[in-house]
């Protein structure tokens, strides 16, 4: 009995052959050194640039009849919903949104770089749950406080904090991000911006403090937090 096989399942073994295959190349030039783990990641967020962009330019005629001389920003909005999914502004106040948008636009037609948002907008009841569960991780309020505050003093339950990513979208950020209100709060939280339209805030250590300390009591860590603040 002869066996036919589907164009279906054709298609997906092929599908499958041609992501082994890449993997495998992947493997074999890291094996050999000619790309690092972190050389393929590079790779991979160049790709995601590239493909972001050509996305916004595609969007481009149809935002024009839509928006008319905002075709850029609306386009950069659309192709953004296509890079990041699972990403949620609603909550943010009308300003802060505002800004971000100009900004991430500006990011990508103008330097290529893309601006994610991993964490806007909290309800009060989350912000307190994330509070209880760093106390708990950490053993203490005071230890707490250097990941995270409790709802009524963070700014992502007012709708005026985002974190970002990726690295280079937050790099951006703190290099432009003032021309639009928004600024780094913390040194060890690079992902966290605040919408702070009366100018450039100091630099904090960490969210546990309200004013910069002497300098020779300045927090300094090398630890790697969460997104909690």
């Amino acid at each position: 009995m002869t066996f036919i096989e589907s164009p279906r399942r054709r298609f997906r073994h092929r599908r499958v052959a041609t992501g082994r295959g890449r993997l495998v190349v992947v493997r074999a030039a890291r094996w050999m050194g000619v790309m690092s783990a972190a050389d393929a990641g590079r790779s991979r967020d160049a790709a995601y640039k590239m493909m972001t962009l050509g996305l916004a330019l595609v969007f481009l005629p149809v935002a024009f009849v839509v928006a008319g001389r905002r075709a850029a920003h609306v386009g950069c909005r659309w192709a953004m919903a296509f890079r990041f999914p699972a990403e949620r502004l609603a909550g943010l106040t009308a300003e802060t949104r505002a800004a971000l948008e100009a900004a991430r636009s500006r990011a990508l037609w103008r330097h290529g770089e893309l601006i994610g948002v991993t964490s806007g907008h909290r309800p009060a009841e989350r912000q307190a749950r994330i509070f209880a569960d760093a106390i708990r991780r950490e053993g203490s309020l005071e230890a707490a406080r250097l990941r995270a505050l409790p709802p009524g003093e963070s700014r992502h339950v007012a709708g005026t904090a985002v974190d970002v990513r990726p690295v280079e979208g937050a790099r951006w950020l703190e290099r432009y991000g003032a021309r639009y209100g928004l600024h780094r709060i913390y040194e060890n939280e690079w992902w966290h911006f605040e919408y702070r339209p009366g100018g450039r805030p100091v630099l904090l250590p960490h969210p546990g403090v309200t004013r910069r300390p002497a300098r020779s009591t300045v927090y300094r860590s090398n630890r790697v937090l969460t997104n909690a603040t």
